[in-house]
Order: C-alpha cells, then structure tokens, then sequence
C-alpha cells in the first residue's frame, strides 16, 4: 500500500499548531511587555512633541500632529508595532528628528534591533523547533490524535528537540516501522 504523504505533512501541520499554542503565549507576553516598555519610553521622550504646520516645522501650539505620534499609549503601542513591522519607519524616525534633535535615531536604532531581529528571529525558531519535533513523531508512526489533544492541554517547562541520530533504539520513541 502506498503511504499518503499529502497526509502526513497535514498531520504534521496540524500538530505544529497545537503545540504552538503553548509557547507562542509566552511569546506574545514577551512582546506585550516589549512594547509596553518602549511605548512608555516613546511617550516620555516625544510626547505630545509630533505638532507641525503646513511647512513642516515643529509648532507646538497650531501645529497638526501626524498620525504616528506617542501623544497616547494606543497611539504609541501603534507606532512601536509599525517601527517593529517596518512600516513607514523612515516617516517616523524623521518626525522624532524634527521634532527632537538626532539624537532621538538611538531610540530608533534599539527599538528596530531588539524588536525587529530579535524578538521575530525567536518566533521563528518557536515556529521552526515545533516543525521539526512533529515531523519527527510523524516518521516513527508516534502521532496519534489522542498525543494531539493531550499536547494540546499539557505545557512544558523546557522544550527538547530530538534529532533522528540521536535515537538508537526505535523502541524508545514507541514507533513502528
């Protein structure tokens, strides 16, 4: 009988996501505080300092403020996920420049290293570990929907990520081939 790869990569999929769920709400903790904490920085450091007239220059009393602005905590929560997405990050960067001085491209510079590749670099590796410990357990016939719904409720502490060569005894990971 011909094995059904379609399947198993469905299975595999599926699996992922579950398993997911557990580590990417600690990931989305993370974040929140991640945000929540350069969201304030930005609303001590630019707030209420967005305000220019028709030419551009900084006028605190007629001016219009721009639609990314840190007057608020929804509006700077807003511009710190547009900075870390990469959106318009040069339109913002030189408001805080005019409306600040140059110095303010350091708040910009931490803000898009840390956010941008750091905290998406570890999404993926969560994203990408999960991959590789369901297709595992997919090859050695240990995937079971039973294993899914008990994973699905279960949280780990640690995460391990077993490689082929490190079985040596398929009996170990209660497969049949």
């Amino acid at each position: 009988m011909k094995r059904d790869y379609t399947w198993d990569n469905f299975k595999v999929l599926i699996t992922v996501v579950f398993q997911a769920f557990t580590y990417i709400i600690d990931y989305i903790i993370l974040l929140g505080i991640y945000m929540y904490i350069f969201a304030v920085l930005g609303m001590k450091y630019f707030g209420g300092k967005f305000k220019f007239d028709d030419s551009g220059h900084v006028d605190l009393e007629n001016g219009s403020t721009p639609r990314a602005n840190f007057d608020t905590l929804y509006e700077a929560y807003t511009v710190v996920f547009q900075v870390i997405v990469g959106e318009d990050v040069l339109g913002v960067v030189l408001s805080a420049i005019r409306a600040t001085s140059w110095l303010s491209i350091l708040y910009f510079i931490i803000l898009i290293v840390t956010g941008k590749y750091v905290l998406i670099q570890l999404f993926l590796a969560i994203t990408l570990g999960n991959f590789e410990e369901a297709r595992v357990q997919v090859n050695y016939g240990y995937l079971t929907s039973r294993f899914i719904i008990f994973k699905m409720f279960k949280r780990k502490k640690t995460k391990k990520i077993r490689s082929l060569a490190s079985f040596t005894n398929i009996g170990q990971i209660g497969g049949k081939i």
